[in-house]
């Protein structure tokens, strides 16, 4: 959440679904899913989702070592980190624009994919962003 004395300016959630998954192409991550991120009209293009998207990031560089850590199984060709996916209403182009400028590349149209008001979404999807998964932080320790 984004707070400027005291009041909520911009709140962004997200939820990662577990751990990986046997993919198309191997073992990958089971992608990091950003639920909603809401910056109020008044301190739109401030800054403010940014600041919200880089919690994120850094959420998931701490959950990633965390899990590393742990000494949980990762498994092998995992990758280092999880992607980030969202939907996003297909008529907000302003919305689709920030995202893209934040590294999310339009993935097609989710027909299947409707929002509670029956209206399309747009599926945007995001590569882990350098570091997510640690490699920098382990060598560090080497």
């Amino acid at each position: 959440m984004a707070v400027v004395k005291g009041v909520p300016i911009g709140l962004a959630a997200w939820f990662r679904s577990g751990g990986w998954f046997a993919g198309e192409v191997g073992l990958a991550w089971d992608p990091i899913h950003l639920r909603m991120l809401h910056v109020h009209p008044d301190w739109q293009r401030r800054g403010v989702g940014a600041r919200l998207l880089a919690a994120l990031d850094a959420w998931v560089a701490r959950e990633m070592l965390r899990m590393r850590a742990s000494g949980r199984f990762v498994p092998e060709g995992a990758g280092e980190a999880p992607e980030t996916v969202l939907w996003v209403f297909e008529a907000n182009t302003a919305a689709q624009r920030f995202y893209a400028r934040h590294g999310f590349a339009t993935a097609g149209a989710a027909p299947q994919r409707r929002s509670t008001a029956g209206l399309p979404l747009v599926t945007m999807r995001r590569a882990p962003p350098p570091g997510a998964g640690g490699t920098a932080e382990k060598e560090g320790r080497r």
